[in-house]
């Protein structure tokens, strides 16, 4: 279960600001990037509000207020979602196969890519979710097939990484990755 209680009871209290929407992404901690399609909102937020070139303490327009209250709400419905963080099967030796199936995309305003692992192990095939990654666009306007073609460098490293720590576990029998480029 993510727990964004503390994070929400912060923000109820303060005025919304280009410092206090900073704030509140750099108290979210999600290295495996599961929550980054929740946390991507607030940083094209920020972005948004960087490009208006306000003061850090003053207040922010009422529509980048509006979303950014609206993020948070949405924030507290996130707090019930539940995820198992074991990926794997108890038991490596029952693995029959093991396949890693990646995906990647953009928009103009940000980018990702997220890896999945399917195992079979006897008669039971699980997939699970591994990692996740998504950046927010640069500020200087950029072309949509250069931003997916980020997407899949995103989606490329991530593989890379996962690959050498599952190999040591039990060989990927198959990779297959999809991009809508």
């Amino acid at each position: 279960v993510f727990k964004f209680s503390s994070l929400l009871e912060t923000a109820q209290l303060m005025p919304i600001t280009k410092r206090s929407v900073l704030r509140l992404m750099a108290k979210t901690f999600d290295p495996l990037g599961l929550v980054s399609p929740i946390i991507v909102t607030l940083k094209v937020t920020f972005q948004q509000i960087c490009r208006e070139q306000g003061e850090w303490d003053s207040p922010v327009s009422a529509a980048r207020s509006l979303v950014v209250r609206t993020w948070l709400k949405e924030l507290e419905v996130a707090g019930s979602i539940r995820m198992s963080r074991f990926c794997l099967v108890s038991e490596r030796r029952l693995v029959n196969s093991a396949q890693l199936i990646g995906f990647c995309d953009a928009s103009k305003a940000a980018y990702g890519a997220v890896l999945y692992v399917r195992t079979v192990a006897g008669s039971k095939t699980d997939v699970r979710i591994l990692i996740a990654k998504s950046k927010i666009a640069p500020m200087h306007e950029q072309t949509i097939p250069r931003l997916e073609f980020l997407s899949c460098l995103i989606l490329a490293r991530l593989v890379k990484l996962v690959r050498d720590v599952l190999q040591s576990v039990f060989p990927i029998e198959k990779e297959f990755y999809f991009s809508d480029s």
